[in-house]
């Protein structure tokens, strides 16, 4: 036996493993809150789905047969879609998911309270991406009306527009504060836990 070994019976060695795995658990939920942490809500008032204009103000488009195709603005750069939450052109709502099913995994006990955090920002994402395809295809009639001067409609649409705007900002507030809620919640079981 060399000098610096020590060896341990079985059921001590087992004890410390057991010792050893709350540890491990909270180093990885922390990790998890920090991921968390890392994704941002921004409102952006769906930008994307704005038309692009020409010098002389009219929407740039190709045409087919009787269907119009307008050019849209560019969407924001990929680096920051992969953190923006609710963004409907990303994977960031299904990789915040996947967080969240794994700090279900890590607190098996608390479980069903993190699902249904999930369950809510889910809810949100949906009627995010809804508008999402709402607001494409008044962007797309808001065109038309340029390439046709109809004012009358044009007007009606630039209210629905904003109206569009209004719910997708509280639908934004409202996924900040899921997220916020879900960033309290691990805290308050990380405070717990020590």
């Amino acid at each position: 036996m060399h000098k610096n070994q020590v060896f341990l019976p079985n059921s001590m060695s087992r004890d410390s493993c057991n010792f050893m795995r709350p540890m491990n658990t909270a180093h990885h939920i922390t990790h998890l809150l920090k991921k968390i942490q890392e994704f941002q809500v921004i409102k952006c008032n769906m930008h994307h789905e704005r038309v692009v204009f020409n010098a002389n103000r009219k929407p740039v488009y190709r045409k087919t047969a009787n269907e119009y195709f307008f050019d849209r603005v560019n969407l924001c750069d990929a680096k920051l879609r992969k953190q923006r939450l609710g963004c409907a052109h990303s994977s960031v709502n299904q990789n915040f998911a996947k967080v969240i099913d794994d700090l279900a995994q890590q607190l098996p006990k608390k479980a069903q309270q993190i699902l249904r955090f999930k369950k809510q920002c889910n809810n949100i994402v949906n009627k995010i991406y809804q508008l999402d395809h709402e607001k494409g295809q008044l962007e797309h009639d808001l065109a038309l009306c340029k390439l046709t001067p109809d004012t009358h409609q044009e007007n009606q649409l630039e209210v629905v527009s904003k109206l569009l705007k209004h719910r997708h900002g509280i639908l934004m507030d409202e996924l900040s504060v899921m997220k916020s809620d879900i960033e309290l919640f691990i805290k308050s079981v990380l405070n717990n836990t020590h």
